[in-house]
């Protein structure tokens, strides 16, 4: 299930990269025989929710992080260094103004979903 989700993500940015300023994006996951499927088109805002919401899904099971961090807390720390770093959004959103917002959204989501919201 962790190859699923984050061949989910690595898909999901590589359409961020390759859509760069489109309105959408066209999502595909690969199965545990290595055979890709259409997910669905959504907005980058959209995407990009799911993408903090699978992140969450895998902290909760147990799932140890990607990118060679020993700790969940300093995987969410280091996403929103990243983001706190852009000087612009993204994707477009009526909700999501500045990068701050993204990070306060998965702070709150985080809460929502019985975890700490990490700093």
């Amino acid at each position: 299930m962790n190859k699923v989700i984050t061949n989910l993500i690595l898909l999901s940015v590589c359409s961020f990269v390759i859509a760069g300023c489109a309105d959408r994006v066209v999502e595909y996951q690969s199965d545990s025989s290595g055979h890709v499927h259409y997910v669905g088109t959504f907005t980058e805002e959209e995407s990009w929710k799911q993408i903090v919401e699978s992140t969450i899904d895998r902290e909760k099971a147990g799932e140890r992080p990607d990118g060679g961090f020993a700790t969940w807390e300093q995987d969410w720390q280091n996403w929103y260094a990243n983001i706190r770093r852009t000087q612009k959004m993204i994707f477009k959103s009526d909700d999501l103004k500045t990068p701050e917002d993204m990070v306060t959204y998965m702070k709150q989501r985080r809460i929502a979903r019985g975890l700490p919201p990490y700093e």
